[in-house]
């Protein structure tokens, strides 16, 4: 029981009390599997309900990918007495030979570092720090870290562009979606930024969202221009407006106005309705 429980299905799925079944921690949703006693249990259910979340499925992969090749390594393991051999001079260089940075050892580590920068919000230049170098080098020596550039350059691009297709993939399933907008601006910059975030349900009832846009809003904030900008975000993602159940956005007028004449249905942000009401308040007295 132990053993089948290290596969990397189980960090998708929990046992449940009635052990036949397992729970899908996305969804909660209970699978069979496929077996009525413990020696017969399988995953090939909770892989197959894993499908249904195209994201998590992906995730999954990978890490089965990882721990297939952990597994392999255990299995071959170091030579027992009876087997040993004494290692030749070029086995004994290929074990300390700096890896390629196309190596699939180095490329594994090239991930999670841009992975790292990614979702802790780091800068660049972390990969160019003494400190974070010298970490590299005890925990992997013959790992070569790349130029910052290479990281902005082709790392994160392949990680963003993963990301985009994998969302891509759920947001296709998606019958309809709401979304919340705003522009940013600020009187020491003439820059602004629009951005863009989409709310929708999945075929599990779990409630999703994702940032599909923040990008620079050089136009006149016109409420054509903010309509027009906002059709093309749709467009990027293959989202008809037809899909479109509801805008929330601010009470400015020309907010309001891009999307009243943009023909979408459109309600004003609660939070800063309140705000206005309680300015007015304090101001007005």
């Amino acid at each position: 029981m132990a053993t089948r429980k290290r596969s990397p299905i189980w960090q998708f799925f929990v046992e449940c009390e009635d052990t036949r079944f397992a729970r899908c921690k996305d969804c909660s949703e209970n699978v069979s599997r496929g077996g009525k006693t413990t020696k017969t249990y399988n995953t090939s259910n909770l892989v197959i309900h894993l499908k249904k979340h195209s994201l998590l499925y992906s995730d999954y992969l990978e890490k089965k990918k990882r721990f297939d090749e952990e597994c392999e390594m255990t299995a071959a393991g170091p030579s027992g007495a009876g087997t040993s051999k004494q290692v030749t001079l070029q086995e004994s260089y290929n074990r300390a030979r700096p890896w390629d940075i196309n190596d699939k050892r180095s490329v594994r580590v090239h991930q999670k570092i841009g992975e790292m920068i990614a979702l802790d919000f780091q800068p660049f230049p972390v990969v160019s720090d003494e400190g974070f170098k010298s970490l590299l080098h005890t925990l992997e020596p013959r790992y070569t870290l790349p130029s910052r550039r290479y990281f902005t350059d082709t790392v994160l691009t392949r990680i963003h562009q993963g990301i985009v297709s994998k969302l891509k993939q759920e947001i296709a399933s998606a019958p309809s979606f709401s979304f919340t907008t705003d522009i940013w601006s600020t009187e020491v910059s003439d820059d602004s930024m629009i951005s863009l975030t989409a709310h929708w349900i999945n075929d599990c009832f779990v409630k999703k969202e994702a940032v599909l846009h923040v990008q620079s809003f050089p136009e006149s904030h016109t409420g054509e221009n903010i309509c027009n900008t906002f059709n093309t975000m749709l467009e990027n993602w293959n989202i008809e407006k037809t899909s479109v159940h509801l805008v929330v956005r601010d009470n400015a007028s020309n907010m309001v106005k891009a999307f009243r004449d943009g023909g979408y249905s459109d309600l004003g942000c609660f939070a800063h309705t309140l705000q206005l009401v309680i300015h007015d308040a304090v101001f007005s007295q």
